[in-house]
């Protein structure tokens, strides 16, 4: 699209938008078209994200439509299935950014409505987990919603071990009121459970071995690399375990791990998991590269198989202030951490595509973390489908 059709097409939309709102003249015979609510409903869900409440001050139709049903059954239509993912910092979180693949447009989500200053521990679902930043000693939790702008506080885990550094992962079901925090620390795991609002202790892992990467979900197993806590290793050695919730121990998972790895990251969907990790070249990481698990059993699997490198151009400037491989895969698209950009490749062309650059995370691409992302784009949905209840007799 030129230039100049892109500017038509804006002004056409433009009057589109002030003709519904009533807010210039149009003919009499356009009454018909202006009039027609549904035509307003398919316009106004069609508009970029997060600008709806600015567009509910427009006139009160707008403002019933944006408030029914059916514009927010629309907007999950339109918006809720594309490629999103979800991008903040590690040190401190003020704001998470939320991007649009297909589009490559990054949003704004401010987080000011969390009662604490925090920092993102993990993302899943249209769900982030934040850890509080202030306290001294134990640090409380909160699950949010950063569209919706709600949360929760989790309860006190019985075994904190305060001063000690926690790996968290948030593990979010088909139904975004449904979610698992999984908090390990040394070799201990716990999990919470939204629906008992409970917490409970996993086995312990080997002692030889501690967590390394962000655990996954598949096929109703936790999948977590480990590393050989043996100091001084180049390359390092890691290890997948598997783990059964119901039945809370750690198991090896007997497959050959890629030569030469390094900072290896794990990311799921749809049952099946993509790791991206650099590789060791003459005592060097020099390139970035993706695998599959193919979880066949014996003899065809398990196994790694190769999907794709970084091209070398773009791999060498990520790699020229150091390796950061948190990645996530939504969609045909997955994105690795890329400085002040995500570098995404798309499973079905094989090509790459660099997002413009996010100013906000300028000189801090080491500390962001990239998860896939449903949001919430109609979070009144579940209470408006629940049926009141029966009044009793």
């Amino acid at each position: 699209m030129t230039a100049s059709s892109m500017r038509k097409g804006n002004g056409l939309y433009l009057s589109v938008i002030l003709l519904l709102s009533g807010s210039i003249q149009y003919p009499p015979e356009f009454e018909a078209v202006v009039g027609n609510q549904e035509l307003q409903l398919q316009v106004l869900a069609r508009m970029r994200p997060l600008t709806w409440l600015r567009q509910r001050e427009v006139c009160k139709g707008w403002k019933a439509i944006i408030d029914s049903r059916d514009f927010a059954e629309q907007c999950v239509e339109t918006w809720q299935h594309r490629p999103w993912f979800l991008v903040y910092h590690r040190c401190q979180v003020e704001a998470a950014f939320m991007y649009d693949a297909r589009e490559k447009v990054w949003y704004r989500l401010p987080l000011g409505f969390l009662p604490v200053r925090g920092t993102g521990r993990a993302a899943a679902g249209g769900l982030l987990c934040v850890e509080e930043s202030d306290a001294d000693s134990f640090k409380a939790l909160y699950v949010c919603d950063p569209v919706a702008r709600t949360y929760t506080k989790l309860p006190p885990m019985p075994h904190p071990q305060p001063g000690r550094k926690r790996a968290v992962t948030l593990l979010v079901g088909d139904e975004v009121l449904h979610y698992k925090v999984l908090v390990g620390c040394s070799h201990r795991m716990e999990v919470y459970d939204s629906l008992s609002s409970s917490w409970r202790s996993l086995a312990p892992a080997p002692t030889v071995w501690f967590p390394s990467t962000t655990p996954v979900l598949s096929r109703d197993c936790v999948f977590a690399l480990w590393r050989l806590a043996a100091p001084g290793l180049a390359p390092e050695v890691y290890r997948l375990f598997k783990c059964d919730p119901t039945e809370g121990a750690w198991k090896p998972v007997d497959v050959r791990m890629p030569p030469e790895l390094t900072t290896p990251h794990l990311t799921e969907q749809g049952g099946r998991i993509m790791m991206v990790g650099g590789v060791w070249t003459e005592n060097m990481v020099k390139s970035i590269q993706i695998w599959e698990l193919d979880q066949s059993p014996p003899p065809a699997g398990p196994r790694w198989d190769f999907v794709a490198q970084v091209p070398a151009a773009l791999a060498q400037l990520s790699l020229g202030a150091g390796i950061n491989t948190s990645s996530a895969w939504s969609g045909e698209y997955l994105s690795i951490g890329y400085g002040d950009k995500l570098l995404s490749y798309h499973l079905g062309t094989k090509r790459w595509t660099v997002s413009p650059s996010a100013g906000w995370l300028l000189g801090r691409g080491l500390w962001t973390l990239v998860n896939s992302f449903r949001p919430n784009f109609a979070p009144r949905l579940k209470r408006i489908q629940s049926p009141p209840p029966a009044p009793s007799d």
